[in-house]
């Protein structure tokens, strides 16, 4: 099995695996899961024998890098995928010029696995495509 986790620039086979995941799985709109900010993001894609399976998109804002739409296959969730994704993206936040924290928008269940990562929970329990979620943080 070769595991393979890049910057990528094909932001389709991103959006299939967001479409899988978020709108087939979760029932999240197309309207809600599909937005304008692809195309100013970088894009994190891993890929399993050449096969994509999970991705991750990253927003810089000033001096914070906000982790978006992470997601990982079905048949990917548990074998550690999602944890390499996260790694190698967060490695790709710290070469952001400027960039000293990265923060995220976790579902609630998500949250032990962010903290795993150093990710540190914040604020109100707010919805997001009505999926309760909470800000999570970690400096870089």
């Amino acid at each position: 099995m070769s595991i393979e986790i890049h910057q990528t620039d094909d932001i389709e086979a991103c959006r299939d695996l967001r479409r899988t995941v978020f709108i087939g799985e979760q029932g999240v709109s197309e309207e809600e899961e599909i937005d304008d900010l692809d195309p100013v993001s970088i894009h994190v894609l891993a890929t399993v024998d050449g096969v994509p399976k999970a991705t991750a998109r990253i927003l810089i804002k000033g001096d914070t890098a906000k982790i978006g739409r992470v997601c990982v296959l079905k048949d990917q969730r548990g074998t550690g995928l999602g944890a390499a994704l996260m790694r190698k993206t967060i490695e790709v936040c710290k070469t952001q010029e400027g960039v000293k924290r990265s923060m995220l928008g976790a579902q609630m269940y998500a949250i032990p696995f962010y903290e795993k990562l150093g990710y540190r929970a914040y604020g109100p329990i707010f919805l997001d495509a009505e999926i309760e979620h909470r800000d999570m943080e970690l400096d870089l």
